[in-house]
């Protein structure tokens, strides 16, 4: 499947993950506040029925809305580059997230049916009081499928918060990554060289994310992408921190620049900095 080309990051348009509770208090609230007109001389069965057709309509609208959304804001993740890929896998799973949004695509279906079906049977109705307990009974089914969800919306609001505000790549531009140890300068030197002001510490894994910054050389903008402090250990045993950067090393990277503290003031040996040179190096052929 093609791959999205767009230098828009896929993830800052995801819209605010409702919070099943809160979604289901306004629905209801919506509903109950209502304007409902009755043509003349209505008998008072035609008003029920108007009147909780009218209701289970807003809340229906008002979820299905809500859920829409967020299924259609979200990236397809068979067509994000697979740097954003990785990232998701690294976040939460790849696979997690394909279920649950397939458990939310899922319910928003179920929830129009049963809305269809819970129309039809109010305008059968004989007595206001079955109108009345018609509704109810949508709105029981809908809040408990909305509760069987709420997992599904945690992992996909975890997933939105760790990546919307990640910096956007041109893929179509030259990408420079700067690694190497923890503490050895590499933001230092990007903030020096680039446009990107990342965040300065004294203490190892100042850098969590990401940052990108520009150069301009002659006619062409270059991009230098800091990352976070590498470890030589597995791929296994890395913290999300280094999987970020092996990530920028594996898809990004055009130049890599490996900086080497030969001071040894960032608390790693030369040796223990070639090794991982080495070992990067053997990673990313």
């Amino acid at each position: 499947m093609e791959e999205m080309t767009s230098n828009e990051q896929p993830f800052a348009e995801i819209v605010e993950i409702p919070n099943v509770e809160e979604l289901i208090d306004l629905a209801f609230r919506r509903a109950s506040k209502a304007e409902v007109t009755f043509p003349k001389k209505s008998a008072p069965i035609d008003k029920a029925r108007i009147r909780e057709k009218a209701r289970v309509s807003i809340v229906y609208q008002v979820i299905s809305s809500r859920l829409g959304k967020l299924l259609r804001s979200f990236p397809s993740l068979e067509k994000i580059h697979p740097f954003y890929r990785e990232l998701v896998e690294i976040a939460t799973g790849v696979d997690k997230v394909k279920k649950s949004l397939k458990n939310i695509a899922k319910t928003q279906r179920l929830i129009k049916e049963i809305y269809v079906q819970i129309r039809e049977e109010i305008s059968k109705a004989n007595t206001p009081d079955t109108c009345t307990k018609l509704r109810r009974s949508f709105y029981g089914r809908v809040a408990s499928l909305l509760r069987d969800i709420n997992d599904d919306l945690k992992l996909i609001k975890a997933v939105r918060d760790e990546l919307k505000d990640l910096p956007t790549i041109n893929f179509n531009e030259v990408k420079v990554v700067v690694a190497g140890y923890p503490g050895v300068g590499k933001s230092t030197l990007v903030s020096l060289i680039s446009s990107a002001k990342p965040l300065i510490g004294k203490y190892p894994f100042t850098t969590k994310e990401v940052v990108v910054g520009h150069i301009k050389l002659d006619d062409e903008r270059i991009q230098v992408i800091d990352t976070p402090g590498l470890l030589e250990k597995p791929v296994e045993k890395m913290k999300k921190e280094e999987l970020k950067a092996l990530n920028a090393l594996k898809f990004l990277a055009d130049i890599i620049v490996f900086i080497v503290d030969v001071a040894e003031s960032c608390g790693f040996t030369i040796e223990q900095q070639y090794s991982l040179f080495k070992s990067l190096a053997k990673y990313i052929e």
